[in-house]
């Protein structure tokens, strides 16, 4: 029996020794091993102040937080006692609680955030030297945090950094000032060493290495030491024409190997990784940041009223191919003139016979003077037409553009009550009109120009109000009643510099009821009807839309956009030529429709 009770005590024993040896960390075993000499007897210290002279005393790098670091002391250590036993009782009498971040001992308040969460530590030495560098300013780029300096043994840390990727800086008199690319993760230990370099002053004959001038668009901001003691080198390059966060897209997919940032404000991105690393990433920076291209876009927004374009017949007098026409006897008809591009042929001839006339408007659609711009205008001239908008803008190849010709009608409200009890109402707006938008991309060619791949969008729409009561033009749109009517054409067309593209098909009917009478005899039952006059207006407007696409070049950077078409002299010019010459053609199809680009859609 006795026998027994001995066996199972040994076997307890054994495994409270193989638990204990689990639990026991690195950091453990030099506190438990640590073993102070004399006495030590604090009154009213800083614990700051205090882990300093314990840290000395020990070899344990341990600090305070900013939480805990103006605690007051007051604690005697006897001599023989161990580390271990004594940051035990630090930590029940002033209610604190420890962390090890890397091979360092941080102390914090048990009210305050558990120190990891969101929390910096690291550590500054000199090249070449373990032992810490201290006060040395750490800055924390763009985190809208103070810096601050190391504390002993080159230790420091930063509280309450959101995490994110930042530049953290260290510089200190007589060495080169280093920066460094970190990522902070939340809920988890952030420990980063850094070394830094010796000034030495200007002609000094040092033996080491040159020094890296990369100029102004690649700077070196330092470098470090992996955790299998490999280089890191932290870089930034200065891009020109490049938007850094598609830089930082296209070598995050092809390099793994590096880290990168985007700066959009500064206009920059820091890469970091080893040396091999950073070549083959800076190479492709170098064919990426490349002057980006650019396209000018210009609209002219036509409101037809009275189906003026259907009654014109707008038939193409182009073949498929883009070709002119020929005569009778096989013949291509020639191009007009210059100038204004009118002169007499004694035939009718012209941009899908728009106009029976005897003036020559035979040109290519998309060479010398625009001929669709001089039926335009032809047509404004009469006030037949309305040009609404001539809206111009340059683009960046792949971007889109839009321009908005809208009204805006308050279509209800919404209500948020703050934190003070006070409801704050805001009126929700709903919009109706024109909406184009375009996005040009350039297609390069090959042994060819390039081209431009179009992307429209267009919508046109207006509000149906409900008639309120209280005035003749008077009405709402909203959750009481009202419409709203949308059309919409999107397409996709290629077409060359400089070409145009015109859209059609946009239709609006608008219908109008009116009564006219006279005050009190016209509201008379039975005869009332004598002294009023009722009716019902019916408008049909169409919306058109000219849209040319020019890829701006060095040589026509600094062109006017020409709008000599919108002269007051030239239309009544061109409204002197075309008077009573007009013939109705038969009528387009009434559905929405590109009308063309002659050289992109068959007869």
């Amino acid at each position: 029996m006795v026998m027994k009770k001995w066996v199972v005590g040994v076997l307890l024993l054994a495994i409270c020794n193989i638990a204990l040896g689990e639990t026991l960390t690195k950091l453990d075993k030099q506190m438990v091993a640590a073993r102070f000499s004399s006495e030590i007897d604090f009154k009213d210290v800083a614990l700051s102040d205090a882990l300093s002279v314990l840290s000395k005393s020990t070899g344990v790098t341990m600090v305070a937080d900013s939480s805990a670091k103006g605690t007051a002391l007051d604690l005697y250590i006897g001599r023989g006692k161990n580390l271990k036993e004594v940051v035990d009782t630090l930590k029940v009498t002033n209610n604190l609680k420890t962390k090890v971040v890397g091979d360092v001992l941080v102390f914090s308040k048990r009210s305050g955030a558990a120190v990891g969460d969101n929390t910096l530590v690291g550590k500054v030495t000199a090249e070449g030297y373990e032992s810490g560098l201290n006060g040395v300013s750490i800055s924390l780029l763009n985190s809208g945090l103070n810096p601050i300096k190391t504390q002993y043994k080159g230790m420091f840390i930063m509280e309450s950094v959101n995490p994110g990727i930042y530049i953290l800086k260290a510089e200190i008199p007589g060495y080169e000032v280093a920066g460094e690319l970190i990522e902070v993760k939340g809920a988890q230990n952030n420990f980063i060493e850094i070394q830094l370099k010796k000034e030495y002053p200007e002609g000094y004959a040092g033996t080491g290495e040159p020094v890296d001038d990369r100029g102004v668009r690649g700077r070196l901001l330092g470098q470090v030491r992996d955790e299998s003691g490999g280089e890191l080198i932290t870089e930034r390059v200065t891009l020109k024409h490049a938007f850094p966060e598609d830089v930082k897209n296209v070598l995050e997919s092809s390099l793994r190997e590096i880290e990168v940032a985007a700066f959009d404000k500064l206009n920059m991105v820091i890469i970091k990784g080893t040396p091999s690393n950073l070549v083959p990433a800076k190479k492709l920076i170098e064919d990426l940041d490349t002057p980006l291209k650019q396209v000018r876009i210009t609209a002219q927004i036509l409101d037809v009223t009275d189906n003026l374009f259907e009654s014109l017949g707008f038939d193409w007098y182009y073949d498929s191919n883009g070709t002119l026409p020929k005569d009778s006897n096989g013949n291509t008809i020639n191009q007009g003139t210059s100038g204004t591009g009118l002169e007499s042929l004694g035939r009718t001839i012209g941009i899908g016979n728009v106009f029976s006339t005897n003036l020559s408007m035979v040109r290519t659609f998309n060479g010398g003077d625009d001929v669709l711009g001089v039926a335009v205008n032809m047509l404004q001239s009469t006030q037949d037409l309305a040009i609404s908008a001539v809206p111009s803008i340059v683009i960046v190849n792949g971007e889109e553009a839009e321009f908005k010709i809208t009204d805006e009608v308050i279509v209800g409200q919404e209500e948020v009550e703050e934190d003070n009890d006070i409801t704050r109402t805001t009126p929700l707006f709903e919009e109706a009109g024109l909406i184009f938008k375009v996005k040009p991309t350039i297609r390069e060619g090959v042994n060819e120009e390039d081209t431009i791949l179009l992307s429209v969008d267009t919508e046109v729409s207006n509000f149906n109000l409900k008639d309120d009561g209280t005035t003749s033009n008077g009405g709402t749109f909203n959750e009481d009643g009202g419409s709203k009517s949308i059309r919409n054409i999107t397409t996709r067309v290629t077409v060359k510099s400089g070409e145009s593209l015109f859209i059609g098909g946009l239709k609006r009917a608008e219908v109008a009821n009116t009564i006219s009478k006279v005050p009190l005899l016209g509201d008379l039952p039975g005869i009332g009807f004598l002294f009023r006059k009722e009716g019902v207006s019916n408008e049909m407007r169409d919306i058109f839309i000219k849209i040319k696409a020019e890829i701006v070049t060095v040589d026509n950077a600094q062109t006017d956009i020409d709008l000599k078409g919108f002269k007051s002299t030239e239309l009544h010019r061109m409204e002197r030529d075309i008077k009573d010459h007009r013939k109705i053609y038969p009528r387009i199809p009434a559905t929405p429709q590109i009308i063309g680009t002659p050289n992109l859609f068959s007869e």
